[in-house]
């Protein structure tokens, strides 16, 4: 068993050497470190996108939008007398 995992490291070692691009370096690095934390912490990490849009991040996250009467209810509820700029400048 151990002679396998030693040859296979070999081979992955011998593939790295090969390459000549420091992106390419910097994924493998980034990768990695990646299956390392994941292997010490359950799989809670994940890898960073590239690029991210809101229809995505909204199925992702199974956003269903805010209900506008709801919200309107409840701000009416509350009955705020006080400008936004009061209410902000109570939170510095």
């Amino acid at each position: 068993m151990t002679r396998n995992l030693d040859s296979k490291k070999l081979k992955l070692i011998q593939k790295i050497t090969l390459i000549s691009s420091i992106e390419e370096i910097k994924d493998i690095e980034r990768f990695v470190n990646l299956i390392r934390h994941n292997k010490a912490h359950g799989n809670i990490f994940k890898e960073i996108r590239k690029d991210v849009n809101i229809e995505s991040l909204k199925k992702e996250q199974d956003f269903k939008g805010i209900d506008r009467a709801k919200l309107n209810r409840i701000a009416k509820e509350l009955d705020i007398k006080e400008s936004i700029e009061e209410l902000l400048s109570m939170i510095d």
